[in-house]
């Protein structure tokens, strides 16, 4: 019985400090969690032009992405001058050699399919990078296989938040990537 008066007494000597420390925690995680949830600003928001299937006949495609929803495609002679350009730009950059690199050896063959080449994580992201400067400049192909019609544009989407700086690319509703261009 006394260990219940004691536990009472100590409750209630302890409560009203833990109650206050519980709500100052309460609030500085609610004001965390916020300035994730609403710091988000869109920057600025583009539409470009996309390849048609015109552009596409006699030339050797690179499937860049493909789902079931989605394909996105360039000709080897766009990605080929795209990657090179690049490369000349910044040669420090040892994950694109290697990716184009890769592409080059596969360019034998009927059909390139860029997103089975980039396997590890980082050839991945980078290749993301590159579909997404493809696709900036207008040098992709893209067709919806549940409507079965080509898109003719894609929107691009600059936002930031408190930390970082990033682009969406959106084809017919659908993010196809989400890039990450600066951390602060």
């Amino acid at each position: 019985m006394a260990t219940t008066a004691h536990y009472s007494g100590l409750h209630a000597t302890l409560y009203p400090h833990i109650a206050s420390f519980m709500r100052y925690v309460y609030l500085v995680a609610f004001l965390f969690v916020s300035s994730f949830a609403y710091g988000q600003s869109i920057d600025k928001i583009t539409a470009k032009k996309l390849l048609d299937a015109s552009q596409m006949i006699n030339q050797k495609a690179v499937v860049l992405i493909e789902s079931d929803t989605l394909l996105i495609s360039t000709t080897l002679n766009k990605l080929t001058h795209h990657f090179t350009e690049w490369l000349r730009l910044n040669p420090h950059l040892k994950e694109d050699k290697i990716l184009f690199n890769k592409i080059q050896l596969l360019s034998k063959g009927s059909v390139i399919r860029a997103d089975s080449i980039a396997r590890v994580l980082k050839l991945k992201e980078r290749l993301n990078y590159r579909i997404g400067s493809l696709l900036s400049a207008g040098n992709c192909f893209a067709y919806n296989k549940l409507t079965k019609k080509e898109l003719v544009s894609v929107r691009i989407i600059d936002y930031s938040d408190s930390f970082t700086v990033c682009r969406k690319y959106v084809l017919d509703n659908y993010v196809v990537i989400d890039n990450v261009l600066a951390v602060y």
